[in-house]
């Protein structure tokens, strides 16, 4: 998997800070390193350029990229705990809000990817409160029935004192509310359903992999907006699977009923796409036989076969609110309960049949 600009800037950081890469060093050249961590050019140039807007390298046209022989004072570094660092996710979006806001106020980002994995979570705790770490930014790992071991890597910070603020929903039993950022993903599965009903549809299916925090609370959405209108949400109408099925087949089984659903609630925009595929191998045509619907507005939503309506999850403006809670926290001002939802943001596109000629409304 291509690495990140993110990635790129971390792994040259670790090589300085282990004196791999001495002041005046060169690093690189790019072609070398866009081997190395099988990406583009320009993703390794940006990498580059932010580490010399950074003063840690310097930039000379025609030398290249050297280690800077003055690296700019810091003020140490804030940690982003993230489940995956995927292109076609939403995180890298919050680690580049968190970025901005703690380069401006002379902090570093240190990227933690946990691959979705409570164990590499803690293990990263572990070793993450020895070093220059000034605060943590936490997104939960493991949306399994391990997700509550969350409360160790967590606890770990804690013992030490190290200010931590949370990204995304967070439910654990056994740790006391934590300042954070999350958009309001009941609210958006809300808006969501009642967007569909306002088109006309009545029998809303809904699909998604197996629930986290996230989707959960985009099902009670989905929920109270059927039951504001006295819809019913028939037996077989919500389903769930778990990798390696795919959306692609468990998509076809709400048509094997004698009430299929008019339009299906996709729990999140890959699984809508993934839809999209499995009911043009069943000859149904997206909007005009069913229409589909995701949420997060995640870059794959633009490109689907058919363009897909979404939720968008604001997950910049997480970023950049949770690093600044955070830097409040470290710098004495912050306060330590504070919680802030953000409102999810509505954006119609083809998929839901808003655009389609035939479209009767109620």
């Amino acid at each position: 998997m291509a690495a990140s600009y993110i990635e790129i800037k971390n792994s040259i950081l670790e090589r300085i800070a282990t004196g791999e890469l001495k002041p005046g060093m060169r690093v690189g050249p790019i072609r070398a390193l866009r081997r190395e961590f099988s990406t583009t050019l320009v993703t390794v140039d940006r990498a580059l350029r932010e580490l010399v807007m950074d003063r840690i390298l310097e930039h000379k046209p025609h030398c290249g990229f050297n280690v800077a022989t003055q690296p700019a004072p810091r003020k140490g570094f804030v940690y982003v705990f993230v489940p995956t660092c995927n292109a076609s996710t939403l995180y890298p979006e919050l680690v580049e809000g968190a970025e901005q806001i703690a380069r401006c106020q002379g902090y570093q980002v240190c990227l933690v990817c946990t691959n979705d994995n409570v164990e590499q979570a803690i293990q990263a705790a572990a070793l993450a409160v020895n070093e220059d770490i000034r605060g943590v930014i936490y997104c939960v790992s493991d949306h399994g029935t391990a997700v509550s071991r969350n409360s160790e890597a967590i606890r770990q910070f804690r013992d030490h004192d190290i200010p931590i603020v949370t990204a995304g929903h967070f439910r654990l039993p056994d740790v006391d509310i934590l300042p954070g950022v999350a958009s309001n993903h009941e609210d958006g599965g809300y808006v969501m359903t009642n967007h569909l009903i306002g088109l006309g549809y009545r029998r809303i299916a809904v699909l998604g992999e197996q629930p986290n925090q996230d989707i959960e609370a985009v099902l009670d959405g989905y929920r109270r907006a059927m039951s504001d209108h006295r819809l019913p949400i028939e037996a077989g109408w919500t389903r769930f699977y778990e990798p390696p099925r795919s959306a692609v087949v468990e998509v076809k089984q709400f048509f094997h009923s004698k009430k299929p659903p008019e339009a299906i609630f996709a729990l999140g925009d890959a699984v809508a796409a993934e839809s999209m595929l499995g009911l043009a191998e069943i000859g149904l045509s997206v909007p005009e036989d069913v229409a589909i619907v995701g949420f997060g507005d995640f870059p794959i939503s633009r490109f689907a076969a058919t363009p897909l309506t979404t939720m968008r999850a604001r997950f910049r403006e997480i970023g950049e609110l949770a690093c600044g809670m955070l830097l409040d926290m470290i710098e004495g001002s912050g306060d330590a309960t504070r919680r802030i939802e953000l409102q999810c943001e509505l954006v119609v596109r083809r998929s839901c049949g808003a655009y389609h000629k035939s479209r009767r409304m109620p």
